[in-house]
């Protein structure tokens, strides 16, 4: 028996595909690890609901992230309510990687959407350039995106950069240091603008629609550590819509490993996690989108292409410190502690591509390298004492075109070798420093618009992978490669398979990439039904 069609993983590109599937009726099913909240974080999460609590909470919330390996040497790792099973593997998807490279995917029901930041926006058409689509192919589907994804953005805000505003006004206000910076930074817009910085309220996927109790974002300082309310968008708020459709399966605890287009319809080799047992499911058509590692890893070893070496491109990070005028309270306050303001920065003297930059207020997991050492007895101390410090301090983080950034080469192993998923290396890019060089002496010369200090002293560069967005494996051309894909996603030699995530990004734009990924795998899941039609298999 053929199923109609089959959607592999829970990540933003997956649910998005999947839901222009089911929008046209298609008989739909999903795919997945889906590894979730444990127990004990569950606990947490409905002990907090019941007494609301924030302190006890995330002393609790600690206790577990003491227990895990360090994620990154630069920044630390977010995990939900104290949870590590977005970043949890098994031994046959473990990526072996050196110092030089930083590779976390996710096996975890809503992928990394789980712990993910929240930012969105459109791309700025000047960086997709070298893509064989453009703004007006990806259009139509940020627009039909409004209807599943919440998100606050102020409607105006920096116009001359993206083409279309996405959203509606935002029903929470910003933290103090947020705020304060956002002021200060407006009343200096214009001669910001002459240097080609563009300012504006940091654009989140954070609404009511998913929310627990239906009123969104009621600020508690714990973004950070998840959504006590489900405020903040995940992939899985989606997939559990999906899954109340008619027509639409999610089967969890599935590793898939390969495919075969055979007899008219796609072979699906997959591995029952519980059991350990193979099997195979046919399809008439298969969409791919678990993570740029697992699904290289699948579509090379389904095409015979173990041999080669992929590039990972990778829109790379850089952490810097902004020392500014004193926001009195910020410390104790609970206040929404996700991005506070988007510097969208368009500057030849920087870069011939667009550099973001976001700004972050004080949340706890400032003091995590202290904690991380010390214990989290003396970081509550040290947050106490140093409160006049912390209420200067905002951290910024920095992203980069991938044309400008380090890269990743990703060799796949043979499944059944033992060996894990592949291998990881990084290589660094002497341009990428180059770029945040000519950016902070661009942001230095608006001193006062800031009212304070970008401390270049405390700039940290991430390595390769570890800003996690990331792409390119299987990259987009209007005449496809043997390791390339046609502007459907299909791979060579493919016809009704199609990979949708970011492993078909020709490059990484530095602004958010999940949004675009979104509608990208949207556009392609609406071309794909075309073909369909026409073949009459809809």
């Amino acid at each position: 028996m053929t199923e109609r069609v089959c959607v592999v993983g829970s990540g933003p590109a997956a649910v998005s595909c999947a839901h222009v599937l089911a929008e046209a009726r298609v008989p739909v099913t999903i795919l997945d690890v889906g590894f979730d909240l444990d127990q004990a974080s569950r606990g947490l999460l409905e002990q907090y609901r019941r007494d609301r609590d924030p302190d006890a909470l995330v002393d609790e919330i600690h206790r577990l992230r003491a227990g895990y390996e360090k994620l990154s040497a630069v920044q630390p790792g977010k995990y939900l309510f104290g949870s590590d099973h977005p970043y949890r593997t098994i031994p046959d998807t473990e990526v072996e990687s050196g110092d030089d490279a930083v590779i976390r995917s996710s096996l975890g029901k809503g992928g990394l959407t789980a712990v993910w930041g929240a930012t969105v926006c459109t791309v700025v058409p000047k960086d997709i350039g070298d893509w064989p689509i453009g703004f007006a192919d990806l259009e139509p589907h940020y627009r039909a995106l409004e209807k599943v994804v919440p998100v606050a953005s102020p409607h105006g805000e920096m116009r001359g950069l993206f083409p279309i505003d996405i959203g509606s006004s935002p029903g929470f206000p910003l933290g103090s240091q947020g705020q304060a910076l956002l002021s200060r930074l407006q009343r200096c817009r214009d001669a910001l603008a002459c240097d080609g910085i563009h300012v504006g309220r940091a654009k989140l996927a954070v609404g009511a629609k998913y929310s627990a109790d239906g009123t969104g974002c009621t600020p508690c300082g714990l973004c950070m550590h998840g959504c006590p309310n489900d405020a903040i968008f995940s992939a899985s708020h989606l997939l559990d819509a999906l899954r109340r459709r008619p027509g639409v399966e999610y089967r969890p605890g599935v590793l898939v490993e390969s495919f075969a287009e055979t007899g008219g319809a796609v072979e699906v080799g997959i591995k029952e996690l519980d059991t350990g047992n193979r099997t195979s499911l046919r399809f008439d058509r298969l969409f791919v989108a678990c993570g740029v590692v697992n699904t290289t890893a699948i579509v090379a070893r389904s095409l015979g292409m173990t041999d080669h070496e992929f590039t990972i491109r990778d829109s790379q990070k850089f952490i810097f410190p902004l020392l500014c005028r004193r926001a009195k309270g910020a410390v104790r306050a609970r206040d929404n502690t996700l991005a506070q303001v988007y510097l969208t920065v368009d500057n030849q003297e920087v870069s011939g591509h667009v550099v973001q930059v976001q700004y972050y207020g004080y949340n706890d997991l400032i003091l995590e390298p202290l904690r991380g050492r010390l214990g989290n007895g003396v970081a509550k101390l040290f947050a106490r004492l140093a409160v006049p410090l912390l209420e200067r301090l905002m951290i910024a983080f920095v992203y980069l075109h991938s044309n400008e950034s380090g890269t990743l080469s990703l060799t796949v192993h043979e499944s059944g070798e033992g060996r894990g998923m592949g291998e990881v290396r990084g290589h660094a890019n002497p341009r990428s420093h180059e770029v945040v060089r000519a950016l902070l002496r661009l942001l230095r010369r608006h001193r006062v618009a800031h009212g304070g200090r970008v401390l270049g002293l405390g700039l940290q560069a991430t390595k390769p992978g570890d800003s996690q967005h990331i792409g390119g494996t299987l990259p987009m051309s209007a005449a496809p490669g043997r390791h390339e894909t046609d502007v459907l996603g299909r791979p060579s030699g493919c016809e009704q398979v199609h990979v949708v995530d970011a492993s078909v990004f020709p490059s990484v734009p530095g602004t958010p990439i999940a949004y675009t990924a979104m509608a990208n795998a949207s556009r392609i899941a609406a071309g794909a039904l075309r073909v369909m039609r026409v073949s009459g298999d809809v």
